[in-house]
């Protein structure tokens, strides 16, 4: 099988990632939302609007049709937290938000088409922060129907659970990943409720109670996404503190393997409709660019696949300039995301073009808000905290410091409480795009359910927090 060749079909000075509905590709960065046609992205706002998509607020997932009704789950953010928010787009075009937003790190955890043209979603968070936690299934599309019902806690016999665990969750298994078929099978995936391997659960057509399989050797998994063909071809693709795997469910039962790529961490994965995998994965820590393997039926092993160079310079760190994220509709028809430009397996019939699609551009009637920042912004400003009524004036954001303490290089980062639109937060200056991406991410990884937002923009400073970057403390 000769591999793929890949042609440059649109550059952009957003940073953007690819997903697919029903044999759709679509892409989504920045302001855009938009489908794939032979010659890259379409042009069209009106595919988006109503979306809230100039805030750094991805596109998660669609369900649905898009001759009919199509949903879409979002993750918004103050800054701070984010939450799940659905939207609907009916026959006449136009989003609109279906009921309020979930409450604040909770989110929908998967959607799907299921059976008799239903529509199934899981709401749900996995992040405990003081309220008792929910996981709900629910037919936002659809007749109703009996909904699945996850395995309480109490059914699974414990090996031991010192920290009641169990007892917070009530469910056996945390999910953190929701699948859907159409067939009417439903499947989740996270970790067991006492946090010692990771689970899957299947649901088969018309049952409310499931069978839990329970992953050997897996308490440092990480999940990264599920995809099948069928309820008798799942496949898992999953990241480990040593080299990335892949679970199957063959309709029987599990099995495991690796996927031969070395200490790599896959950032995206799509399955063709023929079970051709792809996969973008790097080497950790990010001293590579993100290159694209594949692996057909039958192969054994994967094999990586050659990526044109882009024709401009790249600015930014080497990290940022690589493969990203990947689309598959079919093995001939591939959709990789190389830094800001969009590659196809396929030469666009009008040659490659550049998508100068700004922030302001769609819907300027609507409230303008900052734009995500790019390696050509000269005001790189890192939102980290959304200040409300009941914060204290004098709050010095301890969760923040002890994130950035230990990292000097930093210590020409300006750390301030700012106001914008008559709002407060707290936020850092940078003194470019890698910076800002640099702190933002070290944010991310240390403070649980922060979701900090890069953005060129210079909001007015009201005070100036100056800390010691050695220890965090406040000088």
């Amino acid at each position: 099988m000769s591999p793929p060749h890949f042609y440059l079909v649109n550059e952009t000075d957003q940073h953007l990632s690819l997903l697919e509905h029903a044999g759709v590709a679509l892409v989504a960065g920045g302001p855009i939302f938009s489908r794939l046609d032979p010659n890259g992205i379409r042009e069209d706002e009106s595919f988006g609007k109503g979306l809230n998509l100039n805030f750094l607020a991805p596109v998660t997932a669609l369900a649905g049709s898009f001759g009919g009704e199509l949903f879409a789950t979002m993750i918004q953010s103050n800054g701070r937290t984010g939450w799940g928010e659905l939207y609907r787009r009916g026959k006449q075009g136009g989003w609109s938000r279906v009921g309020g937003a979930l409450p604040a790190t909770y989110t929908h955890l998967g959607i799907g088409s299921w059976s008799d043209g239903r529509v199934l979603t899981l709401e749900g968070g996995d992040m405990p922060m003081g309220a008792q936690p929910f996981f709900r299934f629910r037919i936002v599309s659809g007749p109703a129907a009996p909904l699945p019902q996850l395995t309480p806690a109490g059914v699974v016999p414990l090996t031991e659970d010192p920290n009641e665990q169990c007892k917070y969750w009530r469910t056996a298994a945390v999910p953190q990943r929701l699948l859907v078929l159409p067939s009417g099978d439903v499947f989740t995936f996270g970790p067991n409720c006492q946090q010692s391997g990771h689970t899957a659960e299947h649901w088969e057509p018309g049952q409310t109670k499931s069978s839990l399989y329970l992953f050997p050797s897996s308490t440092d998994w990480r999940l990264l996404k599920a995809v099948a063909r069928s309820a008798r071809d799942v496949t898992l693709v999953i990241n480990t503190a040593t080299e990335p795997l892949l679970a199957h469910f063959d309709g029987a039962g599990w099995t495991t393997e690796s996927l031969g790529i070395g200490p790599r961490e896959v950032l995206d994965s799509d399955l063709a409709s023929d079970g051709t995998l792809f996969v973008v994965a790097r080497v950790e820590p990010k001293d590579e660019r993100g290159a694209l393997w594949w692996r057909v039926p039958g192969q054994a092993a994967f094999a990586k696949l050659y990526l044109p160079a882009r024709p401009t310079p790249e600015k930014g760190p080497v990290w940022l300039s690589g493969a990203s994220s990947v689309v598959a509709t079919s093995r001939d028809d591939v959709w990789v995301v190389v830094g800001n430009a969009l590659f196809h397996s396929q030469p666009a019939p009008a040659g490659s073009k550049k998508i100068a699609w700004g922030d302001d551009q769609q819907f300027p009637g609507d409230l303008r808000l900052p734009k995500p920042a790019s390696a050509g912004c000269s005001d790189v400003y890192v939102l980290l905290y959304a200040i409300t009524q009941s914060t204290p004036k004098n709050y010095d954001f301890p969760l923040t410091r002890k994130a950035l303490a230990g990292h000097p290089e930093l210590q020409n980062v300006t750390l301030a409480e700012t106001e914008d639109n008559g709002r407060r937060f707290f936020g850092a200056f940078v003194k470019d795009y890698t910076q800002g991406q640099k702190l933002s991410q070290l944010v991310r990884e240390k403070v649980k359910g922060s979701i900090p937002a890069v953005l060129c923009a210079r909001p007015k400073v009201v005070r100036d927090l100056n800390m010691d970057w050695k220890t965090g403390q406040l000088q």
